[in-house]
């Protein structure tokens, strides 16, 4: 047995057991990881870093909402009491950031790579007030849920703006105080439209395709999907009905995953969108939510949800049934307060904003125990 980085495997496993993950607790029917499916067993991810502290200088944060990562690995942050939008490599090294005013002070789109300054906000273009959910499609064009100008914001992977679309309303393509946005494998833009109680979908051009919630059709009191003249959805507690939904995720089979927060739950979708599924109710309890508001689903279909009032991190797999719950209330490392937008990527990283510590946090999976190395996931 050959072993790389110089890490001998009883090492390595000991590493699994004893390495500092606050507060871990884990589900019922926990299992030791196997080396094909290590990135997301049934053990807590280790802490790697925390990036960030409250400030308005570069790689300083105010309440970040949301973060997201592309496929070279660069981090995408929505600092959102900043107004601005952030980009660090996979590090944690700052890159730039975009948004008004944010490398002069001036009443302008702006790009910062160096002693910049808090963004102005604001509803002009590239301007944002209060940004929270955000996401990267395969041609790296970044979309931001500009939460306070109701309307998705589109921009290249280095700053520069492209387009928006929406206003406050109900009709379709309008929003009520946008939160989450996620993008499926054929570049299709889901919106989490939090105030108006539904889920919209848009093609790869932002074309509107569909909404879905109860009433957007034509105001009956049960699940709708609508393709025009849509109307917002009525909140409440019923299968595919959303109070103030903030989040949402698309798996590799397009299932829909939507952070139900105003109902502490987790609701799922087929791709037409036909509802399938729910688990979650309010509480604190190992299979309860307070007001979730990050989800993002893993490379083996794993969901990871923020607990956010809950202050903890929850996997679940793609049924609802629990694999892990970590984390606790605090600001040591590993420790959260209000986390919000959180994102996975291939190899199994997790980041989490953790908001009201003003700054992100990375963990890493769990390592291959027969190679002393982080487990690369098939085909890698």
């Amino acid at each position: 047995m050959r072993v790389r980085c110089g890490v001998p495997p009883i090492l390595a496993l000991l590493a699994l057991f004893f390495h500092p993950t606050p507060h871990a607790v884990l589900s019922a029917g926990s299992s030791f990881p196997t080396a094909a499916g290590s990135a997301t067993a049934d053990l807590p991810p280790v802490f790697l870093a925390t990036w960030g502290t409250n400030g308005t200088a570069e790689r300083q944060f105010a309440r970040p909402g949301g973060v997201a990562m592309d496929r070279d690995g660069n981090v995408y942050v929505a600092d959102t009491d900043n107004h601005r939008i952030q980009k660090l490599d996979s590090q944690g090294n700052f890159l730039r950031m975009w948004g008004w005013g944010v490398d002069t002070g001036s009443i302008a789109f702006e790009v910062c790579s160096g002693s910049c300054l808090a963004g102005i906000s604001g509803s002009g273009n590239g301007q944002l007030d209060e940004p929270h959910g955000l996401a990267v499609n395969s041609l790296g064009m970044v979309y931001v849920a500009d939460t306070n100008n109701h309307r998705i914001q589109v921009f290249t992977q280095n700053g520069a703006y492209l387009s928006h679309w929406g206003a406050n309303g109900t009709d379709e393509a309008k929003f009520k105080d946008p939160w989450g946005v996620a993008i499926d494998a054929s570049d299709n833009i889901f919106v989490a439209d939090q105030g108006n109680h539904r889920i919209q979908k848009f093609d790869n051009t932002a074309t509107f395709v569909m909404a879905w919630g109860w009433g957007v059709d034509d105001q009956t009191e049960i699940f709708q999907v609508c393709t025009s003249q849509c109307y917002k959805g009525d909140p409440g507690t019923g299968a595919g009905q959303f109070t103030l939904p903030a989040s949402l995720a698309v798996d590799s089979s397009d299932n829909v995953y939507v952070a139900d927060t105003g109902q502490s739950r987790i609701q799922k979708f087929d791709a037409t969108p036909a509802y399938l599924t729910l688990w979650g109710s309010l509480g604190s309890g190992s299979l309860q939510y307070w007001q979730p508001h990050g989800i993002a689903v893993d490379y083996y279909g794993s969901v990871h949800v923020a607990d956010t009032g809950n202050h903890r991190i929850k996997v679940h797999d793609s049924s609802g049934g629990l694999r892990v719950i970590w984390g606790t209330a605090g600001a040591d490392p590993g420790k959260f307060h209000t986390p919000g937008g959180l994102a996975v990527d291939e190899r199994g990283h997790v980041l989490v904003a953790d908001t009201q510590n003003h700054r992100i946090q990375k963990f890493g999976p769990a390592f291959d125990v027969f190679v002393g190395e982080e487990a690369l996931l098939p085909g890698r």
